[in-house]
């Protein structure tokens, strides 16, 4: 793995209820699997100028399943130092890329719906060309 995320820093479109449908599909769609698993943990791949978008995800989510925890990745490191203040057990954050995103691999997961980020450069598997 890279050491530091590969990828390119996105303008960043972030407003409060800018993603409240998809959230509200996600709990829809997903919700039987969040009960259904033992350590339920989503990611919000690039969350933008702000948190918000992932504070939101969560507070939707724990409607569904209250102990499920929620990382937001994003490869701006100046947004990641600014989500540090609303960073708590259940809601964190981290510099990552999407590029980086396959080395989650190794933990057991559920069906995932991505949006936008994939969009922006195709991505492969450790190893793949």
């Amino acid at each position: 793995m890279p050491a530091r995320p590969q990828g390119e820093i996105t303008r960043g479109t972030t407003n409060p209820n800018r993603l409240r449908r998809v959230d509200r599909w996600i709990a829809a769609r997903l919700g039987g699997t969040l009960r259904d698993v033992p350590d339920p943990l989503v990611v919000d791949l690039g969350y933008g100028e702000s948190p918000v978008t992932t504070v939101e995800l969560h507070s939707r989510l724990t409607a569904v399943r209250p102990d499920v925890r929620v990382v937001g990745l994003e490869i701006d490191p100046a947004r990641v130092a600014a989500a540090a203040p609303v960073a708590e057990p259940r809601v964190s954050r981290s510099r990552a890329a999407a590029s980086s995103w396959p080395a989650c691999a190794q933990w057991s997961y559920a069906p995932s719906t991505c949006c936008a980020s994939t969009r922006r450069r195709p991505w492969r598997w450790p190893g793949e060309r």
